[in-house]
């Protein structure tokens, strides 16, 4: 609220309170005094300050939850009264969080997919140069009638136990690591900016099945490849 020349902030604020009031769609409109606005503004700034701060003179308006009023219709409505005031809905700053939201969970996404390619490539070259230590046992069970799928299978499931048990062994840190910091955070995690849910701990149960996916693949290749005088 913006008084004019010779009208006080409270005299403005309550005449604009009149005017929305009778406005489609809202339900209630109230004229906030400067107790209420310095209580909204205490715990930011703290009680040193409130005295001397200018503060704006604000209407609070109720809308209805079925046909609310727009900041649209609410502006020309206090333009059509004479009243000098902005109407603030919170949609810049709702727009403003949205893109935030957007970009850190696309940068989280990005950082998710290079933590999982870097796992997968050290699972993958762990594989391989276990493998390698093996080639005298792949030579051997192949020169004693063992064919190629059968010597591959079992080193698949060597090292696919292997990884899964690794796996499974991050998985289970990771997850009491997100499952401490729920509880220690209660609802909203540690901070509000960064909430931890349960459903975040059970994101991580997959994890022992890729790993040993990605070894059972690394395995077969590296065996298959040996056989065939590649490796």
């Amino acid at each position: 609220m913006r008084p004019r020349v010779g009208e006080t902030g409270d005299a403005a604020a309550a005449r604009a309170a009149e005017t929305l009031a009778g406005v489609t769609g809202v339900d209630e409109a109230e004229a906030m005094d400067r107790k209420a606005a310095e209580d909204l503004l205490r715990p930011w700034v703290g009680d040193a300050v409130l005295p001397d701060l200018p503060l704006p003179h604000l209407v609070t308006v109720r809308l209805n939850r079925d046909a609310p009023a727009s900041a649209v219709t609410l502006s020309r409505a206090l333009a059509e009264a004479g009243v000098d005031a902005s109407v603030d809905d919170h949609s810049l700053w709702r727009g403003e969080a949205e893109r935030s939201a957007a970009l850190i969970t696309l940068l989280a996404i990005l950082a998710f997919l290079l933590t999982a390619g870097a796992a997968g490539a050290a699972v993958a070259y762990a594989t391989r140069a276990g493998m390698a230590a093996q080639a005298s046992v792949i030579q051997t069970l192949s020169l004693n009638g063992a064919s190629d799928g059968r010597i591959a299978g079992l080193f698949q499931r060597r090292y696919g136990l292997l990884a899964a048990g690794a796996g499974a062994a991050g998985a289970v840190t990771a997850m009491g690591a997100a499952a401490l910091m729920r509880l220690l955070g209660g609802s909203d995690g540690l901070t509000p900016a960064l909430p931890i849910a349960w459903t975040d701990v059970l994101i991580l149960s997959p994890c022992p099945l890729l790993a040993a996916t990605v070894a059972l693949v690394a395995a077969r290749l590296t065996a298959l490849a040996r056989l065939r005088g590649h490796g």
